[in-house]
């Protein structure tokens, strides 16, 4: 990418973006960011965030976005910053209700694991009273046929 123009790197970005490969838009936006002639641009920037929290980094995208939010406000851009800022706010939201789903979830799996090992035990039980009932019958006839020999 390096000495790719501006034009054709944000041509490329966008594709990939179309796409839904995101991790190499936000690897095409960072390298635009990095350039001293436009690295500054808000809509590159928010752009970079977006791809981020498309890979799946909530978190990091939150940071990415409160960033810009805070260069929007340094600007007078008091608009777009609100706006940044119910973006961070949703997305901290979804950030918030996934872990909680995920919690959820967690509780849910031990509940069920705790219900297989309850059953599990319980089967054990029974089979282990069934094997004691068995000795049990084996060793009466046992008895009874060693009386029933004593007796002849």
């Amino acid at each position: 990418m390096e000495g790719m123009s501006v034009p054709v790197a944000l041509r490329k970005a966008r594709k990939a973006v179309s796409a839904g490969e995101y991790e190499e838009a936000a690897l095409v936006y960072t390298v635009l960011m990095a350039r001293d002639d436009i690295g500054d641009l808000f809509d590159i920037r928010i752009r970079h965030a977006y791809c981020v929290e498309k890979t799946g980094h909530a978190n990091q995208a939150v940071a990415l976005y409160k960033g810009i939010g805070k260069l929007y406000r340094e600007a007078g851009e008091t608009g777009a910053a609100e706006s940044i800022d119910k973006t961070v706010e949703s997305l901290e939201k979804r950030i918030r209700d996934e872990q909680a789903e995920a919690r959820a979830e967690v509780e849910r799996v031990k509940a069920e694991a705790e219900k297989i090992k309850a059953q599990k035990i319980r089967e054990a039980k029974a089979e282990a009273e069934r094997i004691q009932a068995e000795a049990e019958r084996i060793k009466a006839e046992k008895v009874r046929k060693a009386k029933a020999e004593i007796e002849r």
